[in-house]
């Protein structure tokens, strides 16, 4: 049975963005949006801070090899894309802190909101957060698996190299094997800390996507009731609904942003 609810809806998608190392709050499998938490301690932190270490050497790397080198425009795409994404993990962070609570005053506006009459109703968030993030995901997946294709590809043309997997590193991580030797567990990191940061890119694109349908979904059931007791309904009544809503979502997020 669902609740209806965004808490409800959006834990899938913090399930998987836990598996690459953001949003690190304890709780999220819970219906009850007040068991919540973030602790510093807990092995999804420790996680986080893990991949986040890893992500700053990336970062640092990739902007000193752009900054010590003749300027290359494909040297800045790399060094913009690992700052990023050590931003966005940041973010991320900021925004896991104030998680919690901000998730406890959206549920408590869910209860204020008109009924939903159905489990149908009540299960259609969560039926089209989980379509869009797939979809969203797979074609960033789609994406990552056809750039190591060609990159691939483009690191068989190196003669030097004859091991095709220092080859590929190499090519591809110029920035952190021109500095250090090839080894399996360099390898292995940087391109785990790699996959780690193509995530986070596609996910916050599908993070502003899920947030803007948890609003319309809430602003959807306001006119839904508008259009069922159109000469029932008070303006006091619409005008607490819609505030309701500014006060859960939209004022809190331009409030984080400062």
């Amino acid at each position: 049975m669902h609740d209806g609810t965004f808490h409800e809806a959006v834990r899938g998608i913090l399930t998987l963005a836990q598996l690459f190392s953001i949003m690190p709050v304890c709780g999220i499998l819970s219906k009850d949006p007040r068991k919540l938490r973030l602790s510093y301690t807990s092995i999804r932190a420790f996680y986080a801070y893990f991949c986040a270490l890893g992500i700053l050497f990336l970062t640092t790397m990739s902007v000193f090899f752009f900054a010590s080198k003749r300027y290359h425009f494909q040297k800045m795409v790399t060094a913009f894309f690992y700052c990023y994404n050590l931003y966005g993990m940041y973010r991320f962070w900021k925004l896991a802190k104030s998680w919690p609570g901000l998730m406890v005053k959206w549920t408590q506006v869910d209860d204020c909101l008109p009924a939903q009459r159905n489990e149908y109703d009540r299960t259609i968030l969560v039926q089209r957060i989980k379509v869009c993030s797939i979809l969203v995901m797979m074609l960033s997946l789609s994406e990552h698996l056809l750039s190591i294709v060609a990159a691939v590809h483009y690191s068989n043309n190196c003669p030097a190299v004859h091991d095709p997997y220092e080859a590929f590193f190499k090519s591809n991580f110029a920035f952190v094997y021109y500095y250090f030797r090839y080894s399996a567990l360099r390898g292995f990191l940087t391109k785990f800390f790699n996959v780690i940061c193509n995530f986070i890119w596609s996910y916050i694109d599908l993070f502003v996507i899920v947030i803007s349908m948890g609003l319309s979904h809430s602003f959807r059931r306001v006119n839904h009731f508008l259009i069922q007791h159109k000469r029932e309904v008070t303006f006091a009544k619409v005008r607490f609904h819609n505030l309701s809503l500014f006060k859960k979502t939209i004022f809190p997020f331009f409030v984080q942003r400062k």
